[in-house]
């Protein structure tokens, strides 16, 4: 009987649990129905509703496609336009005329024919070659990360399966449900300054934070190229037109 009343209480308690936010991308704002009840008819290109946690859910589209995901303790992205999206960090410092530490771990991604990532050095440039060794591994990984050492540049195995942000850090369009791992979400502004706590007796070592933000890839792109000393954003094209060789497979041609 204990064990009877046992499972009856947790699963009560686990039917009462706080629903979770998703966060809803869709281009043209056309309803949505959850689980076969409820609808939402989204008021802009990003919307959200409220799903039940640590639980299964259905979503079916205008045109009658139905996506299937999990939802579980955290909020997330549920993306049934089949949309990439980038997270890149933002570091905000304290005393803004110190030099910015390097990057040691530099992660890159692709968006369209483009490579790009986040500078380690503000006068980083990859060579051609370079570029596009790095473009092959990025195709083949879906988020790639190197360690620049001293020694040269060492590949970061666990990077394409952690959810590490070392610059910038892709999510794909075959990502139904993305659980949230950035700090702010699309169309959430992004604060100029932030407040930390700093140790005492730190605060002349400890001047620097980083935060996270996600945008859609092809926004994204914009942001890097109008950011040069920041990122670098590589054509591919035009190394494929200059280059003597053939390009790595999964790089669009004209």
């Amino acid at each position: 009987m204990r064990a009877i009343h046992f499972l009856l209480v947790a699963l009560f308690l686990s039917s009462c649990s706080d629903p979770i936010q998703v966060t809803v991308s869709s281009r043209d704002q056309r309803p949505l129905v959850f689980d076969g009840t409820d609808t939402l008819a989204p008021k802009a290109v990003v919307d959200s509703i409220a799903l039940s946690s640590s639980a299964e859910h259905t979503c079916t589209t205008a045109d009658q496609r139905t996506l299937s995901f999990r939802v579980g303790t955290k909020p997330g992205l549920l993306n049934p336009d089949s949309n990439a999206f980038v997270v890149f960090s933002i570091d905000y410092r304290s005393d803004q005329s110190a030099n910015q530490g390097p990057k040691i771990i530099v992660g890159y991604v692709l968006v369209d024919s483009f490579l790009v990532y986040r500078k380690p050095f503000p006068q980083e440039h990859l060579e051609d070659e370079l570029a596009l060794r790095i473009a092959e591994r990025v195709r083949e990984k879906g988020n790639y990360a190197e360690a620049i050492m001293p020694m040269g540049r060492r590949p970061l195995k666990s990077y394409a399966t952690s959810k590490d942000v070392a610059g910038v850090r892709s999510i794909g369009p075959d990502q139904v449900f993305t659980e949230r791992f950035w700090d702010y979400d699309l169309g959430q502004e992004i604060p100029s300054t932030i407040t930390a706590s700093v140790q005492e007796g730190m605060q002349k070592f400890d001047t620097e934070r980083k935060r996270t933000a996600i945008m859609e890839a092809t926004k994204f792109l914009v942001f890097a190229s109008l950011s040069p000393d920041v990122y670098e954003v590589i054509d591919l094209r035009r190394l494929k037109e200059t280059s003597v060789g053939t390009v790595p497979e999964g790089v669009p041609a004209e």
